[in-house]
């Protein structure tokens, strides 16, 4: 059976006086995170509730000390009408279930040997960044070209913060 952490967190500002600079977070103390069954100082995934928003995947960070850092997006904040300052109840627990690669990704790259034989040997979250930059596609013309830049920076052995930082100069 799944050890579940229900509570409420105070929304805090990352490193910043102005309230729509900085990300936001929700500092998870230690203990609590045992209540879940975690005790190190690695990050772990976690799945539930954040507010009213269902959450799954999300990587709990550890802050050095001890302690977890939980981000909070701005739709979070948008769907629950928390702002920094104020409390956050969240329903959570240790997420075990295996990071999904998109399907068209996985089928693109399929065909060509070279981009498969890189992907394949990066790690498992570094395989997650490619996929979830094609997955957050909102259209099928954003998703293409998504799609084709992948495909263009794992035939080029670039890792996805290369191929970006690639594709961004080019547009400059």
């Amino acid at each position: 059976m799944a050890l579940v952490l229900e509570s409420a967190y105070l929304v805090q500002i990352f490193h910043t006086q102005d309230h729509k600079k900085g990300w936001k977070y929700i500092l998870i103390p230690g203990e609590d995170a045992q209540i879940m069954g975690h005790n190190t100082r690695l990050s772990f995934r976690i799945k539930g509730y954040i507010g009213t928003m269902p959450a799954n995947q999300v990587a709990l960070l550890p802050d050095g000390s001890g302690n977890f850092i939980l981000p909070i997006n701005a739709k979070i904040l948008r769907e629950t009408g928390v702002r920094a300052g104020e409390k956050l109840k969240i329903k959570i627990e240790i997420d075990q279930s295996e990071k999904i690669i998109n399907e068209d990704l996985l089928d693109s790259i399929s065909f060509s040997e070279i981009a498969e034989t890189f992907f394949n040997s990066l790690s498992k979250s570094h395989q997650t960044y490619f996929s979830k930059y094609v997955s957050e596609a909102k259209t099928i013309e954003t998703k293409t070209k998504r799609i084709t830049q992948c495909m263009f920076g794992l035939e080029n052995h670039m890792d996805y913060g290369q191929m970006i930082r690639h594709f961004k100069q080019k547009n400059n």
